[in-house]
């Protein structure tokens, strides 16, 4: 049998996808013939891509790294996806799964305050979100209602960070 990790971190979009795939022999003999297949799935599981690694024989106790290099823009753009490794030996197979992030310089309104009281200050608060692998510095908005416009006190945000802004009107 074999002992087998799979990594893949989050990236931005144009950047390289390190698919890096260990895999120990734990058997008590070697193993002849050993591969593996990398798809690569969008958000409803459709293959968009296939990487495959090179057929080697490994010995009792020993250990593989691989290591396939992928450029994100050839992906469909920003957004989740799955990277499912399917590893083959002396007819055996195991599977194995990893979600991962592509982004791009954006960030993405939630949710924002909808009701006002009248002759009041009112509090308007956005919820945004990051959808950059990076952190983004001097996020604001410049809010416009009617005739009468207000900007919220700048922020940063992390990768993937969700914030609430908050202005007054």
């Amino acid at each position: 049998y074999i002992d087998a990790s799979f990594t893949v971190d989050d990236v931005n979009l144009g950047e390289n996808l390190f698919f890096v795939l260990e895999v120990i022999n734990r058997g008590t003999q070697g193993i002849n013939q050993m591969s593996a297949i990398i798809n690569i799935l969008d958000i409803v599981n459709t293959k968009l891509h296939t990487l495959q690694t090179e057929k080697i024989a490994l010995a009792k106790e020993q250990r593989h790294k691989s290591e396939l290099v992928f450029n994100s823009s050839r992906l469909e753009g920003q957004g989740p996806y799955k990277a499912e490794v399917s590893i083959f030996f002396d007819g055996e197979a195991k599977v194995i799964e990893k979600q991962f992030k592509v982004g791009r310089l954006d960030v993405n309104i939630l949710n924002h305050t909808e009701t006002f009281e009248k002759d009041k200050i009112n509090p308007f608060d956005i919820v945004i979100e990051s959808i950059w692998n990076s952190k983004i510095d001097n996020i604001f908005a410049k809010v416009k209602i009617s005739d009468s416009e207000f900007q919220t006190p700048s922020t940063s945000l992390d990768k993937w960070e969700r914030k609430n802004l908050r202005g007054f009107w």
